[in-house]
């Protein structure tokens, strides 16, 4: 009798740690999953902040009777592509500030005539030189468009309007180039 309490009672034991170990388990599951829930929220407030920021820029610009086109509405971007079909036309009648963010070693092999060159990984440290024209758009380029994207982000996050990017890049422009001297 004594032998079957002890062995009961051994058997209700390891009953009892296995539940404890799949409580134990299922707390650390749930601990996860808070975790990332709380992270997708961030994520999804960070997000959401930007966004509404964005919208509100795009209404004070139509206030003010700025450009804004449906398509930076819909994007969700502060910013305009340029077709590189549209781009010659965009220079004559808007006469924009060109910006080109390439590498040395890309601009090294051409770059458009009166563009201000300042690489990409340097916009952050020459802030203070890119330029912010008040009357005309800053045309943004870089080698295929992306990285232009890119500081067309930056650059409206940190106040600019009428920022334009070529879409395409240099290699879609078909003007003429000039050399580095």
């Amino acid at each position: 009798m004594q032998t079957l309490a002890v062995v009961l009672s051994a058997v209700a034991l390891l009953l009892a740690l296995m539940s404890l170990l799949r409580a134990r388990a299922a707390s650390d599951a749930l601990e996860d999953a808070l975790r990332h829930s709380r992270r997708l929220l961030t994520e999804l407030e960070h997000e959401f902040g930007g966004q509404l920021t964005i919208l509100r820029e795009f209404v004070a610009r139509m206030a003010e009777g700025g450009k804004v086109t449906a398509d930076m509405i819909r994007e969700g971007v502060a910013w305009r592509d340029v077709d590189p079909s549209n781009v010659a036309q965009i220079i004559e009648d808007e006469q924009p500030i060109l910006l080109d963010v390439r590498t040395p070693q890309e601009v090294a092999l051409g770059y458009i005539p009166n563009a201000v060159l300042i690489p990409m990984e340097e916009i952050e440290q020459r802030l203070d030189e890119v330029p912010r024209p008040s009357d005309r758009p800053l045309l943004v380029y870089c080698a295929g468009g992306v990285r232009s994207a890119a500081i067309c982000d930056y650059l409206a996050k940190e106040g600019w309007e009428d920022l334009c990017n070529l879409s395409g890049g240099i290699g879609s422009w078909s003007g003429p180039l000039e050399q580095p001297k």
